[in-house]
């Protein structure tokens, strides 16, 4: 039995279009797979939060006979497994203490070395003092202080004139294409006492 030339033409031209078509259901089935990761990873990035609050530490020092001055330092975490940027922590807002107490921007500690704290404490009022505020990275499980300043009235009716409170500090960060902001809540600093 002999083998026309149609006959090799047509085998070869149906391997050709099996082939083909192999090509074109893999690259199908790459799109696919490919635009699921990327809808997966945006929902992801769209909900990551991994910044928690991780201790503080407030001082407050006596500002003349009625006011008292406090600094007070959030420490801020990064829990989760990919790195954030954060790029803002709301100025001018009433971070939850009464209305009387009046709050300077929001600054940044330096990075913690071995040897010392976050911000350092100035000698003569003990209160804690800070950088300007600037976007920083916050990395896996690496700590960052942020300072709050801020001056309330002495209660007349309270020789100690503490403020009873929360403060909660909204945190602007960005991951990937995404920016969110969290509140994170600790109570107010009221160690310090109105001079009578």
């Amino acid at each position: 039995m002999a083998i026309s030339t149609t006959d090799v033409e047509d085998e070869l031209l149906a391997k050709h279009v099996a082939k083909t078509r192999a090509v074109r259901n893999w690259s199908t089935l790459c799109v696919i797979i490919l635009v699921l990761l990327l809808s997966l990873g945006g929902l992801f990035a769209s909900h990551y939060q991994p910044i928690v609050f991780a201790g503080g530490f407030g001082m407050g020092h006596p500002n003349g006979a009625n006011q008292v001055q406090v600094t007070q330092e959030f420490s801020l975490r990064n829990a989760g497994p990919i790195g954030v940027t954060v790029v803002g922590i709301k100025s001018g807002h009433n971070y939850g203490l009464s209305s009387q107490a009046r709050f300077t921007s929001p600054e940044i500690c330096p990075r913690t070395t071995p040897h010392f704290g976050d911000c350092r404490q100035n000698r003569t009022t003990g209160l804690l003092e800070g950088m300007t505020f600037r976007a920083f990275s916050l990395t896996f499980n690496s700590p960052r202080g942020v300072l709050l300043r801020y001056e309330y009235a002495c209660e007349p009716s309270s020789e100690l004139g503490t403020v009873l409170g929360t403060l909660t500090l909204p945190v602007t960060y960005r991951f990937l294409w995404f920016t969110h902001t969290i509140l994170l809540t600790e109570s107010a600093d009221d160690s310090a006492t109105c001079s009578s």
